[in-house]
């Protein structure tokens, strides 16, 4: 019969956490004897400030380091399950490998004080009875597991090996909302992974600390270091930095008149002669995120500092990597593209740029050459209003561009221009005399090909225009020194395809995005570790300047998938730092 205790001693609180294995104790290192009871003292260790190196780290809110609930998977060394005999978890399928408990919530620092990179632990005794006669050779903790509900891994009512618990994927975000659906919390973490002495660190060792009694294993505990799942992302206006270029900082406060007083604005360029546009930023958020991760970071032996750019990527003194790879040991990358709409960037906004968001790990194990088009990392986006000062009235300014011009006016105006230069379509009115293409006659549409080959590829951002009725009758006209005629033309298809040559970029309503992509740690935008996100890892972004008029937004609710259009001009400057949390730090210029 299987007995499992918890003496709780101190509850972790925990930030960027490092995971580690653990060397043999000096326990007696018994074989755990079927029908016989041993104890496991188990401390789990977050990661803490780092005071001698020159990294930035940061603790974790109370919120992200809650720890509700922990549950122990126990493995054999050849990662087979460690069956486990036990009467406090009952289940469908019977043979069990894993332990819950739920410990106390606790802010006790660690004894003695002073313990370098660790920020709090939480300490347990675990009384483990096995079928097998032979010890459980290694562990792996899992943080608030029930935030993975959906998950059949951590569900399964029998035993999972180490690989299926390790190589777990799951279609969620790491944490859940509290009842009020504001605070994130109950954040999941797992053993954290990285490199020390040639091998790769996974599972904890629990071999030499398995003891007869809760005294003997609270005197020769194992320690698992643990990390969160999911990225943190943070964002400001750097509005005391003077970014290049720039003599002043161009950043300033609405008055009410031109803006709203809690939003920023710059200028960001001149449409015609001399109307200055400023943008106006309404939200911000991530784009391109990866909507899946797998359960434990997945990394390469053969990873070097100089391979990725970082220095150093690996530290077996404070249990933990900085980088991962995107591909488990079998199968497929498991990137899913995520991606939002303008209106869904534009509900959290404020002076102080409060809101915090998190985002799944997503990385790439070569250098990117466009950083904006045709590739899967993850973007900072920024979601704007361009404004421009009409006599003493300040308006949107609904930049629209076609065939290489900028218009102002939004749509309506785009339809006119669309109308007149395809005007030698003519349509029957109502009297029977013929009349040229009208607005009315133009609509756009997403989601269509260039009918054109020759003509440059639609990007998402842009609408194409056609025809309102395709089937309706439409002529042409043809002058000569006997008159005029007008002559039906036997394929609308030729119609279609003549005004559907060209996309057009709309920001109804002055409505535009600006983005770059999240930096990571790499030194050089050679390296692959130069763009990324990394798991339990912080990124700061202090927006430093825009420029031109971004890309365009025609219907703010729909899906956003960043662009920038080959006629488009756009910029952001931004820093974007990785903090315990490890803190990550990116200075970006947003616009071309």
């Amino acid at each position: 019969m299987k007995i499992f205790k918890f003496f709780p001693l101190a509850c972790a609180a925990l930030m960027m956490c490092a995971c580690s294995s653990d060397d043999p104790g000096e326990g007696k290192g018994n074989p755990n004897v079927a029908g016989e009871a041993q104890y496991l003292a188990v401390n789990i260790v977050n990661v803490g400030t780092t005071p001698t190196r020159a990294e930035v780290y940061e603790n974790g809110t109370d919120a992200e380091n809650r720890i509700s609930k922990v549950r122990f998977y126990f493995f054999h060394d050849d990662g087979s399950p460690y069956v486990l005999v036990n009467t406090t978890e009952t289940t469908t399928d019977g043979d069990v490998n894993w332990l819950e408990q739920i410990p106390p919530i606790s802010t006790t620092s660690p004894t003695p004080a002073g313990q370098g990179t660790v920020d709090k632990v939480t300490q347990a005794v675990l009384v483990i009875q096995g079928k097998s006669a032979a010890a459980p050779a290694t562990m792996v903790a899992v943080i608030n597991p029930e935030t993975l509900n959906d998950n059949a891994t951590l569900n399964i009512n029998g035993t999972v090996t180490l690989s299926e618990l390790r190589d777990s994927k799951f279609d969620t975000q790491f944490y859940k909302l509290d009842a009020a659906g504001t605070t994130n919390e109950d954040f999941v973490m797992t053993n954290s992974v990285y490199r020390e002495g040639g091998n790769t660190i996974c599972p904890t060792l629990v071999s030499g600390h398995l003891e007869e009694s809760d005294t003997e294993a609270k005197a020769n505990p194992v320690n698992i270091y643990v990390e969160r799942v999911a990225a943190k992302v943070s964002a400001k206006v750097d509005n005391t930095t003077i970014p290049t270029g720039f003599t002043t900082n161009p950043w300033a406060l609405g008055d009410g008149t031109n803006w709203a007083t809690d939003k920023y604005g710059m200028e960001v360029g001149t449409f015609g002669t001399s109307t200055k546009i400023y943008a106006v930023i309404e939200g911000w958020g991530v784009a391109d995120e990866n909507s899946k991760a797998m359960l434990e970071k997945q990394i390469d032996a053969t990873w070097t500092d100089a391979t990725l750019g970082i220095t150093t990527w690996n530290t077996a003194d404070y249990h933990r990597s900085f980088w991962e790879t995107m591909k488990p040991a079998v199968g497929a990358d498991i990137y899913t593209k995520a991606n939002h709409s303008f209106n869904q960037y534009t509900n959290k906004i404020a002076t102080d740029f409060s809101n915090i968001t998190y985002t799944l790990p997503n990385t790439t194990q070569s250098a990117v050459s466009d950083v904006y088009n045709g590739n899967n990392l993850t973007k900072f986006l920024v979601a704007a209003t361009l404004r421009y000062k009409d006599g003493t009235t300040w308006k949107n300014a609904n930049i629209c561009r076609y065939r290489g011009i900028e218009y102002m006016g939004g749509e309506a105006r785009l339809k006119e221009v669309v109308a007149a230069t395809y005007n030698k379509y003519y349509t029957k009115n109502t009297t029977g005399g013929y009349e040229p293409l009208a607005a009315s006659d133009i609509k756009f549409e997403y989601d269509r090909s260039v009918a054109n080959t020759a003509a440059k590829e639609v990007a998402d951002c842009q609408m194409v225009p056609t025809l309102v009725d395709a089937h309706k009758e439409y002529y042409t006209k043809t002058v000569s020194s006997t008159g005029t005629t007008y002559s039906l033309v036997t394929n609308n298809d030729d119609v279609v395809k003549d005004i559907e040559m060209y996309p057009a970029d709309i920001r109804e309503n002055g409505k535009t995005y600006y983005y770059v992509p999240i930096r990571h740690l790499g030194a050089a935008k050679t390296d692959p570790a130069y763009y990324g996100v990394v798991r339990n890892h912080y990124y700061q972004v202090n927006l430093q300047s825009l420029k031109g008029f971004g890309s365009s937004v025609y219907n703010p609710d729909r899906e956003i998938k960043p662009v920038i259009p080959e006629e488009v001009t756009s910029y952001l400057a931004a820093k974007i730092n990785v903090l315990q949390w490890r803190v990550v730090s990116q200075d970006v210029n947003l616009g071309k």
